[in-house]
């Protein structure tokens, strides 16, 4: 405990497989950034699927994906984090967010955060308590500034182009961002070719999609100084809209 708040009993999705100590570290940097020490809970959707499971609901063709990362045959779980990633089909993936989300409230959380930045069109989930969906979170951000500035030009941090489509679609969906113009950098983690990418369109704003793109320390605030824009990643956005459901001396959840 810091001594500013008690310890947060958070709760977590991932959309692959785990464990995560990647972004474990980053969401506790970013929770101590704003005073609070958390206890994460974690769900990874995809923990109990076989290799054979797996290569079942890899999303064929051009059909919306998500990139998520597993182990690969023969593998030891035990030992550290997933090492591969897949593009398995996006309905696949969020069909399983309801179950995990409700194991998670059942082990006492606070709230849950979801790490994933897709827009999830189909989503269907009913939770007892606030889940954080950063997607939503960030395209609040974009409308705020798309109400005064409509042609503002939005900067996108990816993985690759797999996903342009989808990613495009669900933009243009937003009745607010008609005139907003998006470019994409899918060069994940990489600072050099992400701000390569994007100096020359001059960005109003930046986001980093990708939700295990720039995760080291520092990294947002790298591209941020070397673009002169505000960077934020899903994760931070994720955070701050969670820190909005807490009520004033929030305590951890008894478990």
């Amino acid at each position: 405990m810091n001594g500013n708040h008690p310890p947060l009993r958070i709760g977590f999705v991932s959309l692959g497989q785990g464990p995560r100590p990647d972004l474990e570290a980053l969401h506790n940097r970013l929770f101590a950034a704003h005073g609070f020490e958390i206890v994460p809970v974690w769900e990874h959707v995809l923990d109990k699927l076989t290799a054979t499971e797996l290569q079942a609901i890899e999303a064929g063709g051009e059909a919306p994906a998500i990139r998520a990362l597993h182990h690969g045959a023969g593998s030891d779980r035990a030992v550290g984090p997933p090492g591969t990633n897949t593009w398995f089909d996006r309905e696949a993936l969020t069909g399983r967010l309801g179950a995990a989300i409700s194991r998670l409230e059942d082990k006492g959380v606070t709230l849950t955060i979801v790490c994933a930045a897709e827009m999830l069109p189909a989503l269907d989930i009913r939770s007892r308590l606030p889940v954080i969906f950063p997607a939503y979170a960030m395209t609040a951000q974009t409308e705020m500034l798309a109400r005064t500035t409509p042609a503002a030009r939005i900067g996108f941090v990816v993985y690759g182009d797999r996903q342009r489509r989808q990613q495009v679609e669900g933009w243009r969906s937003q009745p607010w961002a008609g005139e907003l113009s998006l470019h994409f950098s899918g060069a994940g983690s990489d600072i050099d070719a992400i701000v390569g990418d994007l100096a020359p369109v001059r960005p109003d704003l930046v986001f980093i999609w990708a939700y295990g793109a720039a995760t080291g320390p520092g990294a947002a605030e790298q591209i941020s100084r070397r673009l002169g824009v505000p960077v934020v990643s899903a994760a931070m956005a994720a955070v701050r809209m969670a820190l909005s459901f807490l009520p004033a001396g929030a305590e951890q959840a008894s478990s």
